[in-house]
């Protein structure tokens, strides 16, 4: 008998995302077989599957090594270029309205996380595209998946699957969890929100519980940070910004100057009695800047386009959150023309939404931004433009673990 006969044609097509969807899918009477084709978009699910002796392709078996290089280097070219044309039709409106400098808001705070995206968006087209390439007229049954999005709103999993198994002509099903709601990931939103001193700490005395090591220094900071406290106007002002890793000990060591921690957690410090009071006219401005722009289709000649995708999620998540970093940058701007500071310096490379556009306000106003390695990759690690978008775009200075090039 020839190969060809021996060989059992796939019926059905199985997506899971997490070790719950596998889970689900076997407790609801799901199967595993021959002409059944589990697959998996996380590592996790194929470790916990070879545990029980159940076969399945993880998906990036898929990607090849060479697809990724080209992607990333397309990446530097076509995200640049689409972030710049979005601050060319928005940014001014954007800062005119907010009554800031102007900064290049898509550039400057999207760039590293949209390359990212569109690298994602473009590994997830090509790998789908193969698997229902090599499966046709099978069956797809695929959980929505946990949303690990950097941005806000849908991802675009759920669209890019659609689209191609529409394309060849495939049977597709989602499938919901039947033995309860599965934990999802936070959401940056759920980060970046500007809370109440007395939310802040509640929560986190609640997380305390499951992670003391890693909550409690957290705590300790927003107690501090909302202490009474005044600026001594005898000393100079240095920013500590974001999460400062290996610089803690400047929180508290610079006697001579006023240490100011500006974290993304809490927004800014409370403790400055800075006005963050925004009138709503400005948000309407911005608000009706966003619906005039016309976003593209996420689909061309019907096949999915990851820079169109990528544009679209970068659209949705700031026209979703652009009230906090808008007013993040606000108050920032109200402390610089009170305050001043002489020095910036931040101990983990600045990519978390909104921190970039502050560190950008810092260097167009001429002060010196130090940057403190963090992590083994710098120095050692090709990464196309990845090390300058996240890193070094973002400082004046930058203190390594010892290279120099």
């Amino acid at each position: 008998m020839s190969e060809s006969h021996n060989q059992t044609k796939i019926a059905k097509v199985v997506i899971f995302h997490t070790v719950e969807d596998v889970e689900d899918w076997f407790s609801g009477g799901g199967m595993a077989g021959d002409d059944i084709q589990l697959v998996s978009t996380h590592g996790s699910v194929n470790d916990y599957l070879k545990f029980k002796s159940i076969k399945c392709l993880e998906i990036s078996e898929l990607i090849s090594n060479d697809l990724i290089k080209l992607t990333m280097a397309q990446a530097d070219r076509i995200v640049d270029e689409r972030m710049r044309d979005l601050d060319k039709e928005l940014s001014s409106e954007i800062c005119t309205a907010a009554s800031l400098p102007h900064i290049n808001v898509f550039y400057t705070m999207y760039r590293y996380l949209a390359k990212n995206e569109y690298l994602g968006i473009s590994k997830l087209i090509a790998s789908i595209s193969k698997l229902l390439q090599s499966n046709p007229g099978a069956q797809i049954i695929s959980y929505k998946g946990r949303d690990l999005s950097l941005f806000e709103g849908e991802d675009s999993y759920i669209p890019v699957l659609q689209s191609i198994a529409k394309k060849h002509s495939c049977d597709l099903q989602w499938k919901e969890h039947s033995i309860g709601s599965r934990k999802q990931g936070t959401k940056e939103s759920e980060i970046m929100e500007r809370p109440s001193f007395a939310r802040s700490i509640g929560n986190m005395f609640r997380q305390a519980y499951a992670s003391p090591g890693d909550v409690l220094p957290t705590i300790a900071q927003i107690l501090k940070s909302n202490l009474p406290a005044k600026v001594d106007l005898n000393k100079k002002n240095v920013l500590l910004i974001g999460t400062l890793s290996d610089i803690q000990f400047l929180s508290t060591d610079l006697k001579f100057l006023n240490a100011i921690h500006w974290s993304p957690a809490t927004s800014y410090p409370r403790n400055l009695g800075l006005d963050d009071n925004v009138g709503v006219d400005v948000f309407f401005k911005i608000g009706r800047a966003l619906e005039n722009h016309v976003l593209p289709d996420a689909f061309e000649d019907s096949e999915p386009s990851a820079i169109n995708l990528t544009h679209r999620t970068v659209i949705r998540d700031f026209n979703s959150q652009f009230k906090n970093y808008i007013v993040s940058l606000i108050v920032f701007d109200r402390f610089f023309k009170k305050y001043g500071t002489s020095l910036a310096v931040w101990g983990v490379n600045p990519s978390i939404k909104p921190v970039p556009l502050i560190i950008e306000y810092l260097l167009k106003k001429k002060v010196k931004v130090l940057g403190m390695q963090h992590g083994s990759t710098p120095g050692l690690q090709y990464f196309y433009s990845g090390h300058w978008d996240s890193t070094f775009a973002f400082c004046t200075d930058y203190m390594s673990y010892g290279f120099n090039k």
